[in-house]
């Protein structure tokens, strides 16, 4: 290979960076798409007993408590994913010269965050919620989810 590596020095440090984010898209979508499509998931499966397959099998008897655990850390996996976009956002902010102040002042007036929630959030220094939004949902008569909009 090229400067003296060999073929696995040169995939682990070149290649595998530059492919990780992809990688790792793949993987979030493969998880997301089978806990979402029980009904191939269903006929796919075979003998084995897949995440959604043991959720199924749990609410056919009864939820138990794994479930509620599991959905958990799936949620606390979001809010920590979402936080650490925050944080990574304002170190990069900051600059080269990262110390604490640098980094709250950088915090607090961080404008028009776009997390994907359809509102972009907005810190300062006397604001610290980033947003007064609240999403709404009803439980229509055919048992469908609707968004309401409370202002």
């Amino acid at each position: 290979m090229d400067l003296g590596a060999n073929e696995w020095a040169t995939f682990r440090k070149v290649t595998l960076p530059l492919i990780a984010p992809a990688i790792l898209a793949a993987t979030l979508l493969c998880f997301a798409i089978s806990i979402d499509d029980f009904v191939v998931t269903y006929f796919n499966a075979g003998s084995s007993t897949t995440f959604p397959l043991f959720v199924w099998g749990a609410a056919r008897v009864g939820a138990p408590p794994q479930v509620n655990v599991i959905g958990t850390a799936i949620f606390g996996v979001a809010v920590i994913g979402m936080a650490a976009n925050v944080l990574i956002q304002a170190i990069r902010q900051t600059g080269p010269d990262l110390n604490t102040e640098k980094l709250i002042d950088n915090l607090e007036t961080m404008r028009n965050i776009d997390l994907g929630l359809g509102t972009a959030l907005t810190f300062g220094r006397a604001e610290h919620q980033a947003s007064h939004k609240i999403w709404g949902t009803a439980i229509d008569e055919s048992g469908k989810y609707t968004p309401l909009e409370l202002d």
